[in-house]
């Protein structure tokens, strides 16, 4: 059945002169209402799982669309609108070729950033905020509640929660290493939501000096990188970061970052794309079809799919009031250089999965893996090539990787990509801070597994608890995966953690 906002929304004039607009009449006897400082939006009610309804308000716009002159370009801030915003769909994620997935199509909008928020219809005072940051190795992700769904937060009662989106792949990470495109957009279109927090998050019963900024994969590490980046000065309390590390080799800058850009401007060809000057580089890359552009990746890669983030932050070296990072990040980490607000840290068995599973259940990607372990190894462990020998010691009882002992090569990723790094992480700040760091292992296996995913197989409990697992006990995601029973072991280890997740951005 058609929600009645929706409908009446529909209805609604192009244009309500703002004066004088009275936002709960406009929008509707039955849709939730709320006036922010760009107008009148005009929300939907969801049902819980298991608690009773809430107010979402989704889609709502925090930067204008990064299109056209804004792409490769800092996010500007939307323009307040006139009459009531319809803020009951969700939008469509930043376009992006999800390099995890065996489908790798191209999908998603250009016209992205957009963020929803999720409040409890009953609560006394002020909530504490959790805004979530999505991951996806900077490549893909999105905030869509079909994939990342508010309900079991949500059914706590006892916090508001606003998911955002922000631009990923080139169009979030290309980089010249000047004034032409400085880089790190996606990780500004984040910071430009958590200042829409800041300014807005009162009217939805939300405390802006209580906010837990929070994330999984690359949205840990965008969380570490927030704990570090002047531009993100006083913009959350607290921060939790799930498998994911700003230590990871996947998410360190490159030195060269406009030799990348160069390269992307030559496989679009761009005339004389390694030679022009990065003004001119840009201006052709904005007029290239964003869907062609995205897909494009590919022939950047050295293999199959790797490196599989290419894109990645950078250090500004074109510094203004808007730049996110201009030094360093692990220097700035380890020499205690960053906000040091309580953190919460965790993992899951065999975060390798994500980049290895790809491979070891492609009939025709394994083999060529094994023809070329030489390489490919150094590249999925992040280390220089004269080190194989040392990986097959440590990780494959010193012979050559095989079906045999493939098993090694996600042991190895796991350790390489997600568990040093983070641990690194967790010592440099306990050296270097007096704020509490908790860590938590999830290490529980249910029957939904979220290996299917980067497989495309039916689910088997054969690859342990991967990369992302812990995500089917945060969110609900109907668009992937069916619902918990209610009196399962599943919905009672989903209500566990997502009270973990509650009990810290409440405590710390």
């Amino acid at each position: 059945m058609s929600n009645p906002a929706t409908l009446i929304l529909l209805l609604l004039p192009a244009a309500i002169a703002a004066t004088g607009l009275n936002c709960p009449a406009t929008c509707g006897p039955t849709a939730p209402s709320v006036t922010i400082s760009d107008g009148c939006l005009c929300g939907t009610t969801m049902p819980g799982l298991e608690g009773g309804p809430f107010d979402a308000y989704l889609g709502v716009p925090f930067a204008k669309p990064p299109v056209g002159e804004l792409r490769f370009a800092n996010p500007v801030r939307n323009l307040p609108w006139s009459g009531a915003y319809n803020a009951s769909i969700a939008r469509d994620a930043c376009i992006q070729q999800n390099e995890f997935n065996p489908v790798r199509a191209v999908a998603g909008d250009e016209d992205c950033l957009y963020l929803n928020v999720y409040k409890p219809r009953t609560g006394s005072g002020p909530l504490p905020v959790m805004a979530h940051i999505h991951g996806g190795g900077y490549i893909a992700g999105t905030a869509h509640p079909a994939y990342a769904g508010p309900e079991k937060f949500m059914d706590t009662g006892r916090v508001v929660l606003v998911t955002f989106q922000y631009r990923v792949g080139a169009l979030g990470f290309l980089s010249t290493g000047d004034r032409a495109a400085p880089g790190n957009f996606g990780l500004k279109d984040q910071t430009m939501a958590l200042k829409w927090i800041q300014e807005n998050i009162r009217r939805f019963g939300g405390d802006p000096a209580k906010v837990t900024l929070f994330g999984q994969s690359a949205g840990a590490s965008s969380v570490q990188l927030h704990m570090v980046s002047p531009l993100s000065a006083g913009l959350f309390a607290k921060a939790i970061s799930a498998s994911g590390s700003m230590l990871s080799y996947w998410n360190q800058p490159y030195e060269d970052a406009l030799t990348l850009a160069r390269r992307q401007g030559a496989a679009l060809n761009v005339s004389n794309a390694r030679a022009i000057s990065t003004e001119k580089l840009v201006e052709a890359l904005r007029k290239v079809d964003a869907k062609q552009l995205v897909g494009s990746v590919d022939k950047l890669k050295f293999w199959y799919n790797q490196p599989i983030v290419l894109f990645r932050p950078v250090v500004e070296r074109f510094v203004s009031k808007e730049t996110f990072l201009s030094e360093d990040p692990t220097k700035l980490w380890a020499s205690g250089r960053y906000r040091k607000v309580p953190w919460l840290t965790g993992f899951v068995p065999n975060e390798g999965a994500a980049l290895t599973l790809g491979v070891v259940t492609n009939a025709v990607k394994l083999p060529q893996f094994l023809a070329n372990q030489t390489k490919l190894l150094s590249m999925f462990a992040g280390v220089p090539d004269n080190q194989e020998k040392n990986l097959l010691k440590r990780f494959f009882a010193g012979a050559p990787v095989s079906n045999a002992n493939i098993d090694g090569f996600d042991k190895m990723v796991t350790e390489a990509a997600f568990l040093y790094p983070m641990m690194k992480s967790i010592l440099l700040y306990r050296a270097t801070s007096a704020s509490g760091v908790s860590l938590y292992h999830f290490n529980f296996a249910g029957r939904y597994r979220y290996s299917a995913l980067y497989t495309g197989q039916p689910m088997t409990s054969r690859y342990g608890i991967v990369h992302g697992e812990d995500l089917l006990y945060l969110w609900r995601s109907p668009a992937v995966f069916p619902d918990f029973p209610r009196d399962s072991p599943e919905a009672a280890m989903s209500r566990r953690l997502v009270k973990l997740f509650v009990d810290f951005a409440y405590e710390g």
